[in-house]
């Protein structure tokens, strides 16, 4: 919510303070100096006053999302969903990394500039959607989910501790190790029952 409200108070402050003006640019004239062929584009005056704290805003958030993917990696996949957020993020950076250069090479060309404008919306919005919500849908859509999701509960129950005087708040303890341990326990009770 608060991205939010930061992003629409940028994006409003741009709107009022520097109102959107329409430009018609001559872009070729003819052999007797008429024009030919033009080109009309919106644009801001001081744009960059308020592109710069936005993309600081965003490009932050994306890195606290980043380093928060990292810290809960260890989480049941049933809980977080942390390596998929990862993933979605790293898609984002990759159509970042490559649309934003093409995006300057075809800034010049208006029906290329639409098409690669589109495309990396479309890429961004598909695959931050499909990571999310694609791993949900399959996992509710396995057949044992009911007793994969109890014994996940039970699991986080027992290998997760709180420590209050910690500043990370909640550890998560090595699962792999522990679910060892807890098997070895069990044969071991096991053992001692017969007896």
């Amino acid at each position: 919510l608060t991205l939010l409200g930061a992003n629409i108070l940028v994006l409003t402050l741009l709107t009022i303070l520097q109102p959107v003006k329409w430009e018609r640019r001559i872009t070729e004239v003819d052999d007797f100096g008429r024009e030919y062929e033009s080109r009309g584009y919106c644009t801001y005056e001081n744009h960059l006053f308020y592109t710069i704290p936005l993309s600081a805003i965003n490009l932050g958030v994306l890195v606290l999302a980043l380093v928060q993917a990292y810290r809960a990696r260890k989480i049941s996949t049933e809980f977080a969903e942390s390596e998929y957020i990862a993933k979605a993020l790293v898609c984002v950076l990759l159509v970042c990394f490559i649309g934003i250069p093409v995006i300057i090479i075809v800034q010049n060309e208006p029906k290329a500039f639409f098409f690669v404008v589109s495309s990396i919306i479309f890429v961004m919005c598909s695959s931050l959607l499909l990571l999310i919500f694609v791993p949900k849908v399959m996992y509710d859509r396995s057949r044992d989910r009911q007793g994969r999701m109890k014994a996940s509960i039970i699991q986080s129950m027992q290998f997760s501790k709180n420590f209050s005087d910690d500043e990370e708040g909640l550890k998560i303890v090595d699962v792999e190790q522990q679910q060892k341990n807890t098997m070895e326990e069990n044969k071991l009770l096991q053992q001692r029952t017969r007896e």
